[in-house]
């Protein structure tokens, strides 16, 4: 069942197979992860039977296909690192005193608006009792 999005017409039978036959293409096989092919070599094709072994599927990494995982874990590795050493560096003793002060600051800005409105009150309250 195809129907046209705009007024819900529905589509015959014989135009949708045209539109299959002209228009669809078969699309290729997405390539192969190359972690995946590693991982299949390395840790399933051992409990694979004998006779399944030169399935293309448990087939050893080309040497570009693991130069290029090499690549990747050297990559991944060298981002942990530059994490960790960041994390060392850290000034987290700084960082805390900056904080306070901060929080000092605003607790002032606080206080200070507080006794202001306080004070706001009292000098209208002052104002009206004398007109009684």
């Amino acid at each position: 069942d195809v129907r046209r999005k705009i007024d819900n017409t529905k589509t015959t039978a014989t135009k949708v197979e045209l539109m299959f036959e002209r228009y669809m293409e078969t699309l290729p096989a997405p390539r192969p992860n190359g972690e995946k092919i590693d991982q299949m070599h390395r840790k399933v094709r051992p409990f694979v039977p004998e006779q399944f072994h030169d399935d293309p599927l448990y087939a050893a990494p080309t040497p570009a296909e693991a130069a290029q995982r090499a690549r990747l874990k050297r990559r991944a590795d060298m981002a942990a690192e530059a994490k960790r050493i960041q994390e060392e560096h850290v000034d987290a003793p700084f960082f805390v005193d900056q904080l306070q002060g901060v929080m000092e600051d605003i607790e002032e800005a606080r206080s200070s608006e507080a006794q202001r409105k306080k004070a706001v009150l009292l000098n209208e309250e002052e104002g009206a009792e004398s007109f009684i």
